[in-house]
């Protein structure tokens, strides 16, 4: 038997309010490894900058950038940000990079 969920409007005002905040401060949390990738790779002729959009994706430039760094560090080279990544940045100076909402990594 299928259960059913009776969701009032406000109910899903704030879900979708929670979502949008997410989404928000994630893009936050991009610009900043953005910001630190373009940092890092600024004297490498080779580097095109990234733009700071917060967003990244499957073959993206940031996505790119990120596994350049992971491979330069001995990390799995993914193009994801997870916790052995952001330590790793953290390290190696990310923290001037990041805003107050950084930490969803």
């Amino acid at each position: 038997m299928k259960k059913v969920i009776r969701l009032t409007e406000s109910d899903l005002t704030k879900i979708v309010k929670r979502v949008i905040k997410e989404q928000d401060e994630e893009a936050k949390n991009m610009v900043a490894v953005q910001k630190f990738l373009n940092n890092r790779y600024k004297s490498d002729r080779t580097f095109k900058p990234l733009v700071t959009d917060g967003k990244t994706g499957p073959n993206s430039q940031t996505e790119r950038a990120i596994m350049r760094y992971q491979s330069e560090k001995r990390l799995a080279a993914d193009g994801q940000i997870g916790h052995d990544t952001m330590e790793q940045m953290r390290k190696d100076g990310l923290g001037k990079f990041e805003s107050k909402f950084l930490g969803l990594f």
